[in-house]
């Protein structure tokens, strides 16, 4: 027998067993760590990013007035390497029509081009329902009866979630992704009569059943494109808000649920509202009537969610405008000033209107590093507001349906 070969085997399958305790030690750490990006846990976050009423206009793609300032955003948001975006509403103008086969062109050729831009930037997106979505505000009995076509072309158009509610009158869906759980509400209901802003009937009972099927390392955001608390600032806005605000049964609800964030548009504005447990943040603009374009980064941990707010300053060059045909919508695109980015916001990026972190604890949520707009357009209505919570520009909305929070 060589007994210099089997020492030589011997040592070579010690040296194996070694190798192999190790990698299995590496893959335990790497569980205890979170490193499986399926499972969205661990101490490295993922982001998403919400934009609500992006763009408010009727913009084809390409468009020589918006292209450089849409690709210059939508560049900045792929840069935050965002799992997806998140639009509240308002994708587009929509004035288009009450006739259901007007309304499927139209829909055909601008949330095409909407798309495209996203796509363009590989971005994931889960756009929500806003009031221009189904023809804008207000809706008279006529206008009102073509709503259901205007939801019809926003399902055809967009590859929604299809688990929300059985009441095909509702445009709302889930999400699960990693360790978070969206929900997205529309808030417009319609007969053949009237359109009501609420969340009613089957979409409330659908909602509440989605909240309960919360697992427990979860976290919790509901959206939609209206605001429910009062005390949100407004700018160039018809100011929806669901009537009731704190008081509807929606928000009982989402209460209830531990929800982490409220996020809507709308507004035109940026400002935070906390009640119940629950923060709102209402943010967007309307880059075709106010020169800026913000959005909010979230970066979603286990225990924590970490926002900023930040916003691309335009220069909108009202001599500019391609044409002034009376017969085109105010808001489609060849009726726009054109907008710009100058050379120094170019140069510097989009500029941080402060953040806010959300955390989550056995006894509710602690709010954190409030920076910006979230220190200084922070209304608190359990407690008391910041002595400074008027800000410079834009203005209250807290007699929006003249009803408390």
């Amino acid at each position: 027998m060589n007994f210099g070969s089997v020492r030589l085997r011997r040592t070579a399958l010690r040296d194996l067993a070694l190798v192999a305790v190790a990698l299995i030690a590496l893959a335990v750490v790497s569980v205890v760590k979170g490193t499986d990006s399926a499972s969205g846990s661990g101490d490295s976050p993922w982001v998403f990013v919400s934009i609500p009423d992006f763009l408010n206009a009727d913009v084809a793609n390409p468009d020589e007035q918006w292209d450089d300032v849409l690709d210059y955003t939508l560049d900045r948001v792929e840069e935050e390497q965002p799992d997806f975006v998140l639009v509240p509403g308002d994708l587009v103008l929509g004035e288009w029509s009450n006739d259901p086969e007007t309304i499927s062109r139209q829909a055909a050729i601008f949330y095409s081009a909407w798309k495209q831009r996203f796509e363009e930037h590989d971005l994931t997106f889960y756009p929500l329902l806003g009031d221009h979505e189904i023809g804008d505000n207000p809706w008279p009995a006529e206008k009102a009866q073509a709503v259901p076509a205007y939801k019809r072309a926003f399902r055809e158009n967009f590859e929604l979630p299809d688990n929300g509610p059985s009441d095909e009158q509702w445009v709302a869906y889930s999400v699960r992704h990693k360790n978070l759980l969206l929900v997205a509400l529309d808030a417009f209901g319609s007969t053949d009569e009237r359109v009501s802003v609420g969340v009613a009937g089957t979409q409330l009972e659908w909602a509440t059943e989605t909240f309960a099927s919360r697992e427990a390392n979860e976290h919790l955001i509901v959206s939609s494109h209206v605001p429910i608390l009062s005390g949100a600032r407004a700018r160039n806005s018809s100011r929806i808000r669901l009537p009731g605000g704190a008081g509807t049964p929606i928000w009982e609800a989402i209460t209830q649920a531990g929800t982490d964030l409220y996020l809507a548009g709308e507004l035109h504005d940026a400002s935070a509202q906390e009640k119940d447990g629950v923060l709102q943040i209402v943010h967007g603009s309307a880059p075709a009537f106010i020169p800026e374009i913000n959005y909010l980064v979230a970066k979603v941990y286990p225990d924590r969610i970490e926002t900023e707010l930040k916003a691309i300053r335009l220069t909108l060059d009202e001599d500019a405008v391609v044409t002034d045909d009376p017969a085109m919508p105010p808001g489609s695109a060849e009726n726009l000033p054109q907008a710009a980015i100058s050379p120094d916001i170019r140069q510097s990026g989009p500029q941080s209107l402060g953040g806010v972190t959300v955390r989550s604890t056995p006894e509710g949520h602690e709010y954190a590093n409030r920076s910006g707009y979230f220190d200084s357009r922070y209304r608190n209505f359990d407690g008391s507001a910041p002595s400074d919570d008027a800000a410079p520009t834009g203005s209250d909305d807290t007699t929006t349906n003249g009803d408390a929070p």
